[in-house]
């Protein structure tokens, strides 16, 4: 674990302490008196509250644009109107506390307290507006949303109704569509829940049931909600739950049965159901493979492993032959595969298992040909399908790095006055740590990655919940040399690390980066190396000092290569340079942090940064990495990784790709 720290560590300790105590002193004041641009709550809007019909403990989703994490400012929900019930009418001014989860989307609990506020009596209807309202850190004021006309019925309890289930021949977890109504939604509120009775007769037996079958009484079935604001209908999955492993016939009464916050029950009628069920088949095995850690996707139908005692396996014989020659290895074992649906299994590569005991999956790539047979498993009954002739390949060991933009990091980037340029610098970020990791077994995505098991997270977020304005921190446990994890996040909060008694937060954190300026907002303090170019940068966007960028300035900018025009020229080419110039700063960081990661500086001692002090070196410390170097400006930068550092990289994360760098600095 390591840190990129703003401040000296007495510096750091004395404005931890002091920083409840600076945020009221300073709450709504600015640099230079001047009261701030704040163009990012013209975008506010709100476009949905659902779902239409509440209870007690429903949780309200309110659906829109523009909304902000608590860097800029508190959000909440304002519902006001009028609520009809057979008492009369009442008047209803509800403000109500949110959580954001992203610019579109905000949730906002109702428990029962807080559901009197909005239904002051069990049953009846709201009827008028709703606005989203942010109380502005910067400015103190608080910005509105355009009102929203909408309406909410307010319920006690719902009685489900059941419309009809349709039969048909399914696989093993299939999808079966319900026709219903008043469904609960799960979380707190409650939860609705097909109930089935009948016989199950597997294979080709005869009725009656109590002779050749299986019969059941009252088992639950889970039920997906497809029309969430309307409370109707729903997806069941055909589950081993209900019929077990092996093809055959179901006929069953069913129900929906509706547990509600205060545990009462209300259930629907009942309706009879006939449906067959189909034999598991493996239909296909990726060929492209996957490297440690990765997914080879099995795809088929009938494959199980979402209930207790539930797998799905998959016997292989055949040979392993290695890239660049070398003798084959004879494979006799079963894999065993992670469910993710009924037509989708996906055998991870584990050192652990049997094929990762027989092959070294961190040095060894090559191809596996074989016969694959499929078998289902749930408990002590197994079914096992017709074989598959395929092949898949094991890729060289491989780091995927998912690159987490959180809202956060939106909203900090108004404070420089660019967040409408947002997507263009989160463009930057990834071009600069992609070139920094070139020649590398290394990828980075703004997607959670869907083909890795494990993968690296870093989280580019805001402010430093640490306190200590630190602009960028690895809290992953300890050193990890030779990257042995594959899993580490940076970000969020790690308890591990709080117990060693470091700083518990990790990420990159956007705002600290304003103390490279001489006169950062109120909310950070100046670095002892604050730059006058930083200042030349951003003065004319910051929103305390100039005019913020518009998206309409954006169109038709293309992202810079080189700053060697910075800062100069018209307000089209500063923009230019502002994004390339913090794209550069935060990419650095990250690179730096997922660095300390894989186990770097000095993987085989106890440093975390490089002992000397050279240029452009990016496993430096932050101290002896100044604002040009990482900017890469006036013939500073570009940073990269030194020469020990590289071949420790490329040991552990090969490629067959030569050095991309001429003339790395050494380490020492």
């Amino acid at each position: 674990m390591s840190t990129e720290a703003t401040r000296d560590s007495p510096q750091v300790a004395l404005l931890a302490l002091l920083a409840p105590l600076l945020l009221v002193a300073t709450l709504g004041s600015c640099a230079n008196g001047k009261a701030p641009r704040e163009d990012w709550a013209q975008e506010l809007r709100l476009e949905a509250v659902e779902p239409l019909v509440v209870l007690p403990e429903t949780t309200l989703v309110v659906r829109g644009e523009g909304f902000v994490s608590e860097v800029l400012g508190t959000t909440r929900l304002r519902l006001v109107g009028t609520f009809s019930s057979q008492g009369g009418t009442q008047e209803v001014d509800a403000p109500l506390l949110v959580e954001v989860v992203s610019a579109e989307e905000l949730r906002v609990p109702l428990p029962t307290d807080v559901y009197s506020r909005v239904c002051p009596e069990a049953t009846g209807d709201f009827v008028g507006t709703a606005t989203v309202e942010v109380a502005s850190l910067a400015s103190g004021k608080i910005h509105e949303s355009p009102a929203l006309g909408m309406g909410l019925r307010c319920r006690p309890s719902l009685e489900p109704a059941l419309v009809g289930v349709e039969d048909g021949s399914y696989h093993l977890n299939a999808e079966i569509s319900v026709l219903a109504d008043d469904l609960l939604l799960g979380d707190e509120e409650g939860t609705t829940v097909l109930v089935a009775s009948g016989c199950f007769l597997r294979d080709a037996a005869f009725p009656p049931c109590d002779q050749n079958g299986t019969t059941f009484t009252d088992v639950e079935v889970p039920l997906t909600v497809s029309d969430t604001n309307n409370r109707r209908d729903a997806v069941l999955v055909l589950s081993p739950s209900l019929v077990g492993v092996h093809p055959g016939a179901l006929d069953a009464t069913v129900r929906l049965v509706s547990t509600h916050a205060d545990s009462t029950q209300e259930s629907s009628s009942e309706q009879a159901i006939s449906i067959t069920v189909l034999p598991l088949v493996l239909q296909e095995v990726e060929t492209e493979g996957a490297s440690l850690c990765g997914y080879v996707d099995l795809r088929g139908a009938g494959f199980v492993g979402g209930g207790p005692g539930e797998t799905t396996e998959v016997d292989l014989v055949g040979t392993f032959s290695p890239d660049g020659g070398g003798a084959d290895v004879p494979l006799d074992l079963t894999l065993v595969a992670s469910f993710h649906s009924g037509e989708l299994a996906r055998y991870v590569l584990d050192e652990q298992d049997s094929l990762g005991q027989l092959i070294d999956l961190r040095q060894l790539s090559g191809t596996v040909v074989g016969t694959f047979t499929p078998r289902i498993v749930q408990g002590a009954e197994s079914y096992t399908g017709a074989p598959l002739s395929g092949s898949f390949r094991i890729e060289p060991v491989h780091q995927e790095v998912y690159v987490n933009f959180t809202q956060g990091f939106k909203d900090a980037l108004e404070l420089f006055g660019l967040r409408a340029a947002s997507e263009q610098i989160r463009a930057r970020i990834l071009q600069k740590a992609r070139w920094i990791y070139r020649g590398l077994g290394v990828s980075f995505t703004e997607d959670v990655p869907l083909d890795f098991v494990w993968y690296a997270q870093v989280d580019m977020t805001g402010i430093d919940p640490n306190g200590l304005g630190l602009m960028g921190y690895d809290n992953s446990p300890g050193k990890d040399v030779g990257n042995l994890r594959l899993y580490d996040r940076i970000g969020g909060v790690n308890a591990l690390t709080q117990q060693d008694g470091y700083p518990g937060y990790g990420g990159v954190f956007v705002e600290s980066f304003l103390a490279f300026s001489a006169h950062p907002p109120s909310s950070v303090s100046a670095l002892p190396t604050s730059s006058p170019v930083f200042d030349d940068i951003f003065d004319p966007f910051r929103p305390d000092m100039g005019k913020p960028v518009a998206a309409d300035e954006l169109a038709g900018l293309s992202q810079l290569e080189s700053g060697e025009t910075c800062p100069a020229g018209s307000r089209g080419e500063r923009i230019r340079c502002a994004i390339f110039v913090l794209g550069n700063l935060l990419g650095t960081t990250m690179a730096h942090e997922l660095g300390h990661s894989l186990g770097l500086a000095d993987p085989g001692g106890e440093l975390f940064h490089n002992s000397g002090d050279a240029p452009n070196r990016l496993m430096d410390s932050g101290a002896k990495r100044p604002f040009l170097e990482r900017a890469e400006l006036g013939g500073g930068g570009p940073e990269v990784f030194c020469t020990q550092s590289f071949e420790y990289l490329r040991a552990i994360l090969p490629t067959t790709e030569p050095d991309p760098v001429d003339n790395r600095p050494s380490c020492y």
